[in-house]
């Protein structure tokens, strides 16, 4: 009864009420300085709108700062929207860099080093635990290594399946570990920071791919005095 499937999703009306209330979020992805007057921040919105004079926070200090200018493909636009590629100048001189995220001033990112994961292995190899991997998380870079896996899925029941590995198409969960924190948000909230891929260090191929869970709370038991 009613239309084939593809015909539905096709016409289905595109709702974007929820973007003014969703928070902003913008991982950067490049220090634009073309010269010595200009100076922004470059990247693809991937949660939320962002407008003139709003003030935004930066993940790595926390600092907060007041945007200046949005600048689209086209020229100064007063609102970034979700899915919009711009760049962002600052009312004050603050330090960022590639790889740290601008959100909302009332958006507090967490951080951590370590995280339960779901992973889906790709490698004809199978995982090495406690082998140190490349992580590539939003514009973020940092060294990763896997535990021994909790278990992998079998696809078929949906059964979870003891394992002390992963092997080519494998979908499981693990604990990954970062040698240094970073700010997250978790696969559930949003697939561009949630999400990432893994890289072997000698091959330079991709081994897998990956969605954060959550934090570990004994990833932050450990606090700088």
């Amino acid at each position: 009864k009613g239309p084939p499937l593809v015909e539905l999703l096709e016409n289905l009306e595109k709702n974007e009420d929820h973007l003014s209330i969703r928070p902003f979020l913008m991982p950067i992805q490049w220090v634009n300085r073309p010269n010595p007057n200009f100076r922004g921040v470059s990247g693809r919105i991937v949660n939320g709108n962002i407008s003139v004079n709003e003030k935004v926070s930066i993940s790595s200090s926390h600092k907060t700062t007041t945007v200046d200018r949005i600048i689209a493909p086209k020229g100064d636009v007063d609102t970034g929207l979700e899915g919009q590629s711009v760049t962002i100048t600052f009312s004050d001189d603050v330090d960022c860099c590639r790889g740290d995220i601008l959100s909302n001033e009332n958006t507090l990112l967490e951080t951590a080093d370590q995280f339960e994961v779901t992973i889906i292995w790709m490698d004809i190899n199978e995982l090495i635990p406690g082998r140190p991997y490349y992580i590539r998380i939003g514009s973020d870079e940092a060294s990763a290594t896997l535990a021994i896996p909790k278990y992998k899925m079998n696809i078929e029941t949906n059964e979870q399946i003891a394992t002390k590995s992963f092997s080519l198409n494998d979908i499981g969960t693990t604990v990954m570990t970062l040698d240094k924190s970073i700010s997250f948000v978790s696969y559930k909230e949003n697939r561009d920071l949630g999400g990432f891929i893994l890289i072997d260090k000698f091959s330079n191929q991709s081994v897998a791919t990956g969605l954060i869970n959550f934090a570990l709370r004994r990833s932050q038991n450990i606090q700088w005095q």
